[in-house]
């Protein structure tokens, strides 16, 4: 008896030991938040990655801990917008132009100055051996025909059409510098963001390429966070993590990991002594225009 009373005590005891053990083991699976970074170019893409990632840190306190997915897709605007609206990506940045795509009745837009206001400052490429072609005392009419070259699908090139200046499209991103040197266009703006990764990438095999010095276009790009209404807990995460992310409490922290993913932008802004094309944004309004030109001049130093 006293034998059977013990093996039921050792059954008992195995039993409570292993309801204790996977009590203690058995946690939730972390919450997983979806970025879509398709389209951007790989610049903007890891600071976008790197900017989400502070944010889920952020919110941590409130929302408990999360883990960031990013989504890169070939796919379009439009589709991008879709995949938003249906809760399949319910996170990504978008420009203005793809927020015209989008039903306001199932987004939030998020606006901050994400780029420092400095993703419409463009730059310019052309083959080295027309640099010398290239000046910044250049009058706007002289500017104005030449014709740059986009690649498919850029909205950028509405902006230049509207301002009269003939663009030359290219199939895809791919073919734009081969066509460069073909004399099918003059020159290939790119934003400072992004100028220096495209230039180091097309340059491997000699100095094909350069950027024209002191030379500038710009024109206002905002740039959303574009959060899904449906997935009410990442979107309200959103809005809670922006709130501090901008606050003064971390404004040296977010400029250090934008100057960290940008060190090139910093080294390459304009001064008042360079030429810089201004340009409005179609798809704005016209108080917009002015506004974001001037946020820009006052910021970087460029007007009184």
């Amino acid at each position: 008896m006293k034998i059977k009373n013990r093996l039921w005590l050792v059954l008992l005891f195995g039993l409570l030991s292993n309801f204790s053990h996977s009590q203690t083991t058995a946690t939730p699976s972390t919450p997983v938040v979806k970025l879509n970074v398709s389209g951007w170019s790989p610049n903007l893409k890891n600071y976008y990655i790197a900017l989400f990632e502070e944010l889920l840190v952020l919110a941590e306190p409130q929302f408990g801990p999360h883990v960031l997915a990013p989504v890169s897709l070939e796919i379009s605007t439009k589709r991008a917008v879709l995949l938003s609206e249906t809760g399949e990506l319910p996170l990504g940045f978008a420009t203005r132009w793809e927020s015209m795509y989008d039903n306001i009745e199932n987004s939030n837009l998020y606006y901050y100055p994400y780029l420092n206001r400095l993703l419409g400052l463009r730059q310019i490429i052309v083959p080295t051996s027309k640099l010398a072609d290239f000046s910044n005392s250049m009058s706007f009419k002289e500017f104005r025909a030449l014709k740059p070259g986009q690649g498919a699908g850029w909205p950028d090139a509405e902006i230049y059409k509207a301002h009269g200046i003939e663009v030359v499209n290219a199939k895809s991103y791919e073919h734009l510098f081969p066509m460069l040197l073909l004399n099918r266009f003059d020159y290939v703006p790119l934003s400072i963001l992004e100028i220096d990764g495209v230039l180091a990438q097309i340059n491997k095999s000699g100095n094909t390429y350069s950027v024209v010095p002191n030379l500038y276009i710009y024109y206002p790009i905002p740039v959303y966070i574009r959060s899904n209404k449906i997935s009410t807990h990442t979107d309200k995460l959103v809005a809670y993590a922006l709130k501090r992310y901008f606050s003064e409490e971390h404004k040296q922290q977010n400029q250090l990991l934008f100057d960290n993913h940008f060190a090139h932008a910093k080294k390459a802004l304009p001064t008042r002594e360079d030429t810089i094309f201004y340009l409005d944004n179609h798809a704005l309004e016209d108080d917009l225009n002015e506004q974001f030109k001037h946020e820009f001049k006052q910021l970087y130093k460029l007007s009184d």
